[in-house]
């Protein structure tokens, strides 16, 4: 890769350190481990063994329905709220620059627009890398606290770094509109919008697919509404990496089942679920948003006047 880039990535990563709202967002980190320890020895619940709980906890099982006295640790879990960390971030990508004018200090030296764009870029996804690998491990200990000892540390390493991968379309988002605008705050609430709507936008979706095929698994058209349009954080993204990890290209429920609404059309089947083919239709769609994505902020930071 070229040298400039990396140079353009590594002291814009150096000040991302540095800002206020990365200490805040490690502080949050510990908010697992809190939970934790106020259940197990605070509220007095008694330690069962589970050496995967760290995946319920995260959210990235797709077998975990139900979180009981985890649901606690749950609401502080890296998945419950990466969406949010992400946008946060992804606003002042470039507006940040371009409000302070360091923007032409960095153009004044050597530097292409498309080295600047494709520097910063690599510079926020190192950053993300830290804070989820982070986070991770938080809610790793914050496991072993209720669960005994875990199982699978490499693998929730490489989850975290998934969740980082499949944020990539929203940060883009984000930091497009924000570059645009001139505004980081523009760019940070257009990117959880964005979040919220595609939430609902995915819901409808999920609906059509039920009424074109007459009917069909529910969870699966969920977790395809969601890969179409992977604006949620990466979640989709880890459930499906994980769960693929460990069950296999199929998963089956253990229960099955088939129920017909009363005047619907269709029927609604709850069954085994093709892990394979989600999983290669989320990556395709994830990398397909992220390469428009990049084209459109090269595009917009070449035409900006400065």
């Amino acid at each position: 890769m070229d040298s400039t880039v990396l140079r353009v990535a590594e002291a814009d990563l150096r000040r991302a350190l540095a800002k206020r709202a990365t200490i805040f967002v490690v502080i949050l980190f510990i908010l697992p481990l809190i939970a934790a320890a106020a259940l197990r020895y605070g509220l007095d619940v008694e330690q069962h063994a589970n050496p995967t709980l760290w995946a319920t906890i995260m959210g990235v099982d797709i077998a975990s329905t139900e979180m009981h006295s985890e649901a606690l640790i749950s609401l502080a879990g890296i998945a419950s709220w990466w969406w949010l960390v992400v946008s946060l971030y992804s606003g002042d990508l470039f507006a940040a620059d371009f409000e302070s004018g360091a923007v032409r200090l960095i153009l004044a030296r050597p530097v292409t627009r498309s080295e600047y764009v494709v520097g910063k870029i690599i510079s926020i996804l190192g950053l993300l890398t830290i804070l989820s690998v982070l986070g991770g491990l938080s809610i790793y200990a914050a496991a072993r606290i209720i669960g005994g000892p875990q199982e699978g540390l490499a693998t929730l390493i490489g989850v975290s770094m998934v969740l980082v991968l499949g944020a990539v379309p929203l940060l883009l988002t984000g930091a497009l509109v924000g570059g645009k605008m001139g505004k980081a705050t523009t760019g940070i609430i257009v990117a959880i919008l964005i979040y919220i709507v595609v939430r609902i936008v995915a819901g409808m979706v999920s609906t059509a697919l039920l009424f074109a095929h007459g009917g069909g698994n529910l969870i699966e058209m969920g977790l395809k509404a969601n890969s179409l349009v992977p604006f949620d954080g990466g979640k989709t993204l880890g459930v499906l990496v994980y769960s693929y990890h460990q069950y296999g290209p199929v998963y089956t429920p253990p229960y099955s089942y088939e129920i017909t609404p009363e005047g619907s059309p269709f029927k609604i089947v709850v069954g085994p679920i093709d892990l394979g083919k989600l999983l290669v239709l989320n990556l395709v769609s994830t990398l397909s948003w992220i390469v428009l994505l990049m084209l459109a902020a090269i595009f917009v930071i070449k035409r900006k006047d400065f």
